[in-house]
């Protein structure tokens, strides 16, 4: 259900994809709601791996449960479990995520043992040999997976490789 400017639900459940390119507003999201926006996005309750980016700052002192977290500038986190999103600009390293995390960043990204839907955007160039389970991949020029299965979601602006969808 994406809209341009605004989007404005007050119960969605169950994985409920909402995205918008100024605003969105949504005050009863669970069970992994996508909800993110452009300029701001405050929400105090998220659980159940909500999705929460912003434009330009991210504040929350308890994220649980694969809570998205994109900041900017920097981030840094030595040890995120359940899906946790740790988004960057200029790097990410990461070198035990596990259970669906989210390690998306701009220049390069390495993962050669992704399971279980992980997320894994880059700007450039993506490389997993072993992706499985509706993982998610798009990139900005080339994808190459040699192994997607379950409706594995795979969008590239240029070009696009699969052997395997099903």
């Amino acid at each position: 259900m994406p809209v341009r400017r605004e989007y404005r639900d007050k119960g969605n459940q169950n994985g409920d994809l909402m995205p918008v390119g100024r605003e969105i507003r949504d005050k009863g999201n669970q069970k992994g709601d996508l909800m993110p926006v452009r300029s701001g996005f405050r929400d105090k309750g998220n659980q159940n791996g909500d999705l929460m980016p912003v434009g330009r700052k991210f504040c929350d002192k308890g994220n649980q449960n694969g809570d998205l977290m994109p900041v900017r500038r920097e981030f840094r986190d030595k040890g995120n479990q359940n899906g946790d999103l740790m988004p960057v600009r200029s790097e990410f390293r990461d070198k035990g995520n596990q259970n669906g995390d989210l390690m998306p960043v701009r220049s390069g990204f390495r993962d050669k043992g992704n399971q279980n839907g992980d997320l894994m955007p880059i700007g450039r160039k993506f490389c997993d040999e072993g992706n499985q389970k509706g993982d998610l991949m798009p990139i900005g020029r080339e994808f190459r997976d040699k192994g997607n299965q379950n409706g594995d979601l795979m969008p590239v602006r240029s070009g696009f490789r699969d052997k395997g969808n099903q």
